[in-house]
């Protein structure tokens, strides 16, 4: 292999690499979610405000309280689930929920079978 075409493998992260099997197969990349669209008018000053007032650095990592309460209340609302915000959390992904879910309900001890791929 050139030195060139080694050294561009190596800077490739595994997003870029993923998305880029998934355009050539012409495939949905459910690991990495894209925007299918430009970003609505009505929501970009109040994202702007946002980043502005409040802090744009890592969150609580059980999320932050008041979209924990949104949720809680739209669980509500939609539902009829009576959650309250403390027993939620909100993950950045769904490999994180996954793994949190994971780690609550298996114990030391506990057999699991894993499915390729895993």
């Amino acid at each position: 292999m050139r030195r060139n075409a080694l050294f561009d493998i190596l800077l490739v992260t595994v997003f870029e690499r993923m998305s880029a099997l998934a355009r050539d197969a012409g495939a949905i990349n459910l690991g990495q979610g894209f925007p299918d669209g430009p970003e609505p008018v009505d929501l970009l000053e109040p994202a702007a405000r946002a980043l502005s007032v409040r802090s744009n650095q890592y969150p609580p990592s059980r999320g932050l309280p008041e979209l924990r309460a949104a949720a809680a209340d739209f669980y509500h609302r939609f539902d009829g689930l009576a959650l309250k915000a403390e027993n939620l959390v909100v993950t950045s992904g769904a490999t994180e929920a996954l793994a949190g879910d994971l780690m609550a309900a298996i114990t030391p001890g506990d057999e699991v079978i894993v499915i390729e791929p895993a």
